[in-house]
């Protein structure tokens, strides 16, 4: 979604892999395949 922020809690990071493989999150890329947010 145009626009959408990944927001994590405070003292905590927001990561992505993408088909297993880790992935900077960058504002108006679109991710294709099997996607993993994980929030450390």
């Amino acid at each position: 979604m145009p626009g959408m922020a990944t927001p994590a809690p405070r003292g905590k990071r927001v990561s992505l892999t993408v088909d297993g493989v880790p992935t900077a999150l960058q504002a108006g890329t679109t991710y294709s395949g099997t996607l993993v947010l994980t929030v450390s």
